[in-house]
């Protein structure tokens, strides 16, 4: 297990499994409360499945690529949101299941996000990390 502080107080805790892969963090707030979220990988060392204190979410992969996350639970409730990739395999846009982008975002040559010409502020509120490949 792993922790990590600041100004001595515990933050995260990290649990990893016998690959070195991470299968558990716990974020501790301020107010003494904390959010645990378990993760599951394929065979090919991708995070597949979270689970976030009974939230859940699916990542769809195909040919090493992501290609959609899920949140919620298949065939009750669920978000689905759509990831496409330029030729270098760097998410380009996302968009939800009804096709509407969500999105749309390009890069400076060192993966730095590209602002668009009267655009106040990069568009990234989407919160993912799956963006930038390098």
């Amino acid at each position: 297990m792993s922790r990590v502080y600041k100004n001595e107080e515990l933050i995260v805790e990290f649990s990893y499994d016998g690959d070195d892969k991470r299968i558990k963090a716990i974020e501790h707030t301020h107010d003494g409360n904390s959010k645990e979220t378990n993760f599951v990988y394929s065979v090919s060392g991708k995070v597949i499945f979270e689970d976030e204190q009974g939230a859940y979410t699916f990542y769809i992969f195909a040919l090493n690529k992501q290609y959609a996350k899920i949140n919620g639970i298949v065939g009750v409730s669920t978000e689905i949101t759509y990831f496409h990739q330029d030729n270098l395999g760097s998410t380009k846009l996302m968009t939800d299941a009804s096709g509407k982008v969500i999105m749309d975002q390009d890069y400076l040559p060192f993966g730095g996000d590209l602002a668009r010409p009267n655009q106040i502020e990069v568009q990234n509120d989407s919160g993912e990390s799956y963006k930038y490949t390098g």
